[in-house]
Parts: structure tokens; C-alpha cells; sequence
């Protein structure tokens, strides 16, 4: 047999039958098209395991806009492979010199493009696997229709002058059909277009390349998943010391395709330590939070880089990013949705997004220019905050840059949350006529950030037996006014106090300021209420000084007893604002005499209408939820339900009427609950089931109503509408002055 006859043999030998074409098909068509690197490294490896009997040694698969010199590395196999997966700078391929770039923005009419290291002059990516692995022919062919390619298959072998028989060109054909799905899949096609359009405007302004990243990021992720998503950019300082978050807000996401954006970024830099940011990075794993409402609640200080407003927040992922050894810097993806979840069917396209946003952040990164313009915006902050601060023209507004305040947006987050139990509430006392049943639910507990519950809680609930809270000043500093020199001020820090020696303080002369960064670092940052005046101070001294007690003369003695509609007066006030707590779905789990107001109301028979204040233990029973899980004993030991010593258990709207039980003891008889006895002792007190004794001669009825309040078992407890009706019962069997007899105070 001649040479050309043994050749010819060899090449029928190689050529693969219909049963082997059709295994290929159906290897491919059993890879799961997610759009990411995963499967499409899978296909490499089946197309390998294939053709490699059929003369190709590696196998390279890379996505592509139709017509882009920007390509993705998205999976490869075989000879070289190690070492294009290990190289993080080829993953983002963007020198249209590469052989994906030539083949990709080749005419329609060419589809191929064939070099060999014998004849040709090899695209440098190919010289190099030449070079470095012996590969010496490379074929690369268009995937998808004509017009329409999605990307490109390279095949590669060892031998010199392979690829050439006439059979590849059908094989590559079906291959292409193959092929398709998974390099077209909607999330792989859209990083491709996003990479190309920022690698179109790299050489621009970081602003103009952060903001087209987050808006093209966030409206893939809402085409893919059909969600409502907004993408943030976390970066961290060379030092580690501070954490700049960079988003747009959602007026400026949804920004046609071509034209300009109608919001610009928007840059919040806060300390890095204590955030979700810090703990992904150490982590180098995703970091979740499924419910903020709940995280607020339950972490004694939430991560300040959970709640900085803008968007809605009722979850959020954190996914570090790995830039690589050669990048001084570090960054990380937020993913957040407006409704609570675990992300687990986003987590795909998160994380190809993640891996993508890498790629394209690697060389910004690595040239220095994205976080150089970030510092220098950092800088000129600073810079005009203090000329502004020296000129005393007031606190200066950097739109794109602002000093994040994590606790006001805390605040809004809560309020939205207490404003939606109101508005479950109303519907489900028109749809059903009465008080919310309990039922099973999700855990949530006590703790908040810097006073962010109660401020939300006061600020949003309205109510004629609620302290009123007129507004709030979120991260402030204290300052005071010397009386001595009006002009000069000096902050009250650690060692100064009220009565001291030095200069005296008027109340009248204090002032307050905006807190800067290094009054974060320093730690004085203070929040206020500006509340309405209660002139009649607490029940707990009115209680003191007889305001519901008389005093008569009984055989020359004088004999104080107890004005009891005056005290049942007051009483329904109290209940009044706990049933209106209750239905917003929280607990106030710090009722007593200290924590009621008094002031002066003409609307009143007594003059007097009592209000419920400081809500600086309130809980939230989120998700519609009756109940929650105790995380910590706090409150006054002596009206703690005996529930609230038990970590773990159920704590629902009966805690609140067990304090409320007490304190119409106290009221009653002027006493405290358990006065002789030391906290531990009230404790075993309570768990055995013993309460206070009220005195002969208390009204049947008051003491019963007192007794069931405290009951041992929550279930035995009355509702607070419950005891609104009792009191009302009592009040109405009792002698009431006429308006024109009643008291003024």
C-alpha cells in the first residue's frame, strides 16, 4: 500500500461514526444550561472525551457577543488546560489579536479559522500553548447561526497538520448545534455583553465604569431571575481601615440601553470592621442575611454595612470577589432583594456574575485606576467638609459621596416593618371582627442597633396613650456652650460631667452636630428623641405623692385609701396603649410604673391621661407572627413574666399583661412587688407560682383581674382588650365625679 493509501486509511479510521456523533449530542444535551463556567467546562470535557480519538488534544470553549473582540474563557479541557484555568488574566480575554477575538470578528462567510506552528504565524494565545505544551494545529469555529454566534469552539492537537479531512466539517457542524444552548444561555450571552460594554469604557472615569457595571449587573440579574435585585460594590482601602460601598439607586438601574442614566453613583465609606463585607472576605464564602427585620433584632449589633437606605433591604448576599495574589486590593458583590429569602435559586447567577464582575474588576484594579479615583474622591471630601466647617457654613452635601448612617437607615427599614403590621392588622380586623389570633412563626429577638427599634417603633406609632415622639436626629454629637463665653463650645466627652469643675453648663445652651468619621472611631455618637413635654411626670411618683390616693379622718385618725376611679382612670389608659402595641405586632416587655407618663388632658374626667413611654426593650413579631423565641433576660425583674427567665422560649403579647399585673398591685397599694427580697430570690419566687398579696378590702374584681394578669401560664393570661373591657365594667359600677366636680391637677 502507498503512503497517500495508508494516509487515507488512517483518516477513515479516525472518522467517527454515527453512533459516536450521536453520544456526543447527547453528552452535551445532558449538561444542565445554567449559563456557567461549570457546565460549560463539562462540555469541554465531553467534546474531549469524544474527539480525542479523533485527533484533538485540548478542547477550549469561549463565549462572545456576536461581532465583540471581548471573550470569555467559559471551559476548557486537555492539553494547556491547567494552565489557561490558573492564568486569571486569560479567563477575560480582550486583545482582539487573541484567536477568539480574530475568529469571532470574522465576515459570516468565515467560520473557521485553521493556523498551524509549521505554516502559520500563530494568534498569541496559541503560540503560547505551542510554546509551552507542544500543541503545533488549531482549528476554532463560530457556534451558533450565521449572524447569531454566541461564542467559540477551539480544537487543538499535537500533530502537526490535523483537522484536515473532509468529514470535520459536518462533525463541526452538528457540534455547533450542540453547542448552542450552553454558550447562548441568557446569563453567560448577557456577561458577555456587559463585559464588552465596559470594556468599551474602561479607559473612561471609574464613576462612569462603576455605575454602567451596577446598572447592566442589576438589570441582568432582574431579566434572569424575574426578581427584583439591586447589585452594590463593596472595595476596600489599602490599609483595610475603611470600606467604601458604591451603588446606584433604583431611579437610576433601569437606564435605557443607550441612554444616560438619570441617578449618578452614589459612595457611602464607612470602618471596615464589624460588616458583612469583613466577614465574607476572612470567610472567602458568601455571607447571608434572609431577613433584616429579624437580623436587627437579633444580633446585638448588626454589621454596619447591612442597613445604609437607598434601596429596599429586606435581604441581602455578600460574595467576596477574588481579584488575585497581584491585587493590593479587595472587593466584594452585594446582591440584595426587597423581599426576605435565602437567595438559594439566585445562587447561580450570582455567583457567574461574581465570577465575571472579577475578571472585569481585575485589571481596574490591578492598574490602580478604580480606586485611585475612589480615594481621591474620599480625599476632596474631607478637604471641603473642613474648609466648610472653618467658613461655619454649615454641613457641606457631596452627592455622590456621603458618611453612611447606619442606624437611620436601620430606623426607616423598622418603621416599614411596624407600618406593614399596622396595615396586616387593619385588614385583618375588618376581615375578621376581632383580636389576632396566635399562631406559630419565625424567631426574632431583642437586641437592636443604637436605639434603631425604639426610635422607629416611637416615631411611627400613633396612639392617644403613646408618649409622641415629634422627630429624630440620627448620629449626633453633644456639644455645650459655655454660660461664661457663648461663642465657645467643647464637646462633653470622657471626664467632663454635669456639675463638675471648669466651666457650668446650661441645658439651655447645649447644641448638637452631625458627627464626622472621627467621631465614629471615637465612639460618641448619640441619636435623639424630641418627644412631647408630660408635665406630670411618671405613675411611678404620681403613684408617690397620692395623686390616686385620698386621705380622710376616721376616729381622729387620718386614713388614706384609694380614689379608685381615678385609678382605674389611669389604668385604662395604660392597657389602652398595650392592646394598640399588641396589634402592631410588638411587645413592649418593659411596662412599669417608671415607663408610663403623665400629663394634663381637658378631654379627661381626671384632668390627666396617661402614656406609655420608653420603648428601648420593644420586640417585633415578624412574618405576621404571635409569638418569638427569648434570646436574653432584660427588663425590671420584678414584672419579668416567668417565661422571660427561660432562654428559648415562646414570648407573646401575655408578657406585657403579666407587667401590667403588677403594676396594678403597685398602683394599688403604693407598694413594690417583692420588696425584702434580692433578685435571685424573686426569680425561684416567680417559678413557684407566688405573687403579692393584696390587702383586705381590695374590690373582688380589681384583684381578680390583677391575679389573672399574673397567672403562671401565658395561656391563662387575659388579652389587653380583655382587660380593657373588666376595667371599663369596674369603672362604670363606680361613683365618678360630675365635669364640673373634677379635679384639676
Amino acid at each position: 500500500m502507498t503512503l497517500a493509501g495508508e494516509q487515507q486509511q488512517e483518516a477513515n479510521s479516525k472518522q467517527p461514526t454515527p453512533e459516536k456523533v450521536c453520544g456526543v449530542l447527547q453528552g452535551l444535551s445532558s449538561i444542565a444550561a445554567d449559563g456557567s463556567r461549570g457546565s460549560l467546562g463539562q462540555a469541554a470535557a465531553v467534546l474531549l472525551q469524544h474527539l480525542h480519538e479523533c485527533g484533538a488534544d485540548t478542547v477550549i470553549l469561549t463565549a462572545a457577543t456576536p461581532g465583540s473582540s471581548v471573550c470569555v474563557l467559559a471551559g476548557c479541557a486537555g492539553v494547556g488546560a491547567n494552565t489557561l484555568q490558573q492564568q486569571h488574566q486569560q479567563l477575560l480575554l480582550t486583545d482582539p489579536r487573541l484567536s477568539a477575538a480574530l475568529c469571532s470578528t470574522q465576515g459570516e462567510q468565515q467560520p473557521y479559522l485553521y493556523q498551524t506552528a509549521a505554516a502559520d504565524e500563530l494568534a498569541p494565545d496559541w503560540a503560547a500553548l505551542h510554546k509551552q505544551h507542544g500543541l503545533s494545529s488549531f482549528l476554532a469555529m463560530k457556534v451558533g447561526g450565521v449572524g447569531e454566534a454566541v461564542g467559540v469552539m477551539t480544537l487543538a492537537s499535537l500533530k502537526p497538520s490535523a483537522f484536515m479531512e473532509l468529514w470535520w466539517d459536518p462533525l463541526l457542524s452538528m457540534l455547533s448545534s450542540g453547542l448552542t444552548p450552553l454558550l447562548g444561555h441568557p446569563l453567560m450571552a448577557g456577561m458577555c455583553k456587559v463585559a464588552h460594554e465596559l470594556e468599551q469604557t474602561r479607559m473612561l472615569d471609574y464613576r462612569a465604569y462603576t455605575m454602567l457595571m451596577l446598572q447592566r449587573s442589576t438589570t441582568l440579574l432582574e431579566s434572569i431571575t424575574g426578581m427584583q435585585l439591586v447589585v452594590r460594590l463593596g472595595l476596600l482601602s489599602r490599609d483595610g481601615q475603611w470600606l467604601v460601598v458604591q451603588h446606584v439607586p433604583a431611579s437610576g438601574t433601569a437606564a435605557e440601553e443607550d441612554g444616560p442614566a438619570p441617578a449618578e453613583l452614589q459612595q457611602k465609606m464607612l470602618p471596615a470592621r464589624d460588616t458583612i463585607f469583613s466577614e465574607a472576605i476572612a470567610a472567602q464564602a458568601p455571607r447571608l442575611v434572609a431577613d433584616t427585620s429579624v437580623y436587627s433584632q437579633t444580633m446585638a449589633r448588626p454589621s454596619t454595612d447591612v442597613f445604609l437606605g437607598g434601596d429596599s433591604e429586606a435581604s441581602l448576599v455578600v460574595v467576596p470577589l477574588q481579584l488575585g495574589p497581584r491585587v493590593p486590593y479587595k472587593a466584594a458583590l452585594y446582591v440584595l432583594h426587597d423581599k426576605p429569602g435565602n437567595f438559594a435559586s439566585f445562587k447561580r447567577p450570582i455567583c457567574v456574575l461574581a465570577s465575571i464582575l472579577q475578571l472585569l474588576l481585575h485589571k481596574q484594579l490591578q492598574e490602580g485606576g478604580l480606586l485611585t479615583g475612589v480615594w481621591q474622591d474620599v480625599n476632596l471630601q474631607a478637604e471641603q467638609q473642613d474648609s466648610a466647617q472653618d467658613k461655619k457654613s454649615g454641613p457641606l452635601e457631596v452627592p455622590s459621596f456621603a458618611q453612611p448612617s447606619t442606624a437611620s437607615a436601620l430606623v426607616q427599614m423598622l418603621q416599614q416593618q411596624v407600618r406593614s403590621n399596622q396595615q396586616a392588622s387593619q385588614a385583618k380586623e375588618a376581615a375578621r371582627g376581632g383580636y389576632l389570633e396566635g399562631h406559630d412563626g419565625a424567631q426574632a429577638a431583642a437586641a437592636r442597633d443604637e436605639g434603631a427599634m425604639e426610635l422607629a417603633v416611637q416615631e411611627t406609632l400613633s396612639h392617644p396613650n403613646i408618649v409622641r415622639v415629634f422627630a429624630y436626629l440620627m448620629d449626633m454629637v453633644e456639644e455645650a456652650v459655655s454660660s461664661g463665653d457663648s461663642s465657645s463650645s467643647s464637646s462633653i466627652g470622657a471626664g467632663s460631667a454635669w456639675g463638675s469643675s471648669g466651666p457650668m453648663y446650661s441645658p439651655a445652651l447645649l447644641r448638637f452636630r452631625p458627627a464626622t468619621p472621627e467621631d465614629f472611631e471615637a465612639g460618641v455618637i448619640c441619636n435623639i428623641m424630641i418627644m412631647e413635654f408630660c408635665e406630670g411626670g411618671t405613675l411611678a411618683s404620681a403613684v408617690r405623692t397620692g395623686l390616686l390616693h385620698e386621705k380622710d379622718m376616721l376616729n381622729g385618725r387620718t386614713v388614706v385609701r384609694v380614689s379608685m376611679w381615678k385609678l382605674l382612670s389611669i389604668l385604662l389608659d395604660v392597657v389602652r396603649s398595650l392592646e394598640h402595641v399588641h396589634r402592631m405586632s410588638l411587645l413592649h416587655c418593659d411596662l412599669k410604673p417608671d415607663n408610663v407618663l403623665i400629663t394634663t388632658s381637658p378631654d379627661s374626667t381626671l384632668w390627666l391621661v396617661a402614656k406609655l413611654a420608653d420603648f428601648g426593650l420593644v420586640k417585633m413579631m415578624t412574618n405576621d407572627r404571635m409569638y418569638i423565641r427569648n434570646k436574653s433576660v432584660s427588663g425590671t425583674i420584678t414584672h419579668l413574666a416567668p417565661e422571660r427567665f427561660a432562654t428559648g422560649s415562646r414570648l407573646t403579647p401575655a408578657v406585657d399583661i403579666y407587667a401590667f399585673g403588677m403594676l396594678m398591685y403597685e398602683a394599688y397599694t403604693r407598694q413594690r412587688p417583692f420588696p425584702n427580697l434580692h433578685p435571685a430570690s424573686i426569680l425561684q419566687t416567680v417559678a413557684r407560682g407566688d405573687r403579692p398579696e393584696f390587702p383586705p378590702g381590695t374590690p373582688p374584681p380589681y384583684r381578680a383581674l390583677a391575679e389573672a394578669c399574673w397567672a403562671q401560664e401565658a395561656e391563662q393570661r387575659p388579652r389587653a382588650s380583655d382587660a380593657v373591657q373588666q376595667l371599663q365594667d369596674m369603672l362604670a359600677r363606680t361613683n365618678v365625679p360630675s365635669l364640673a366636680n373634677r379635679p384639676r391637677h
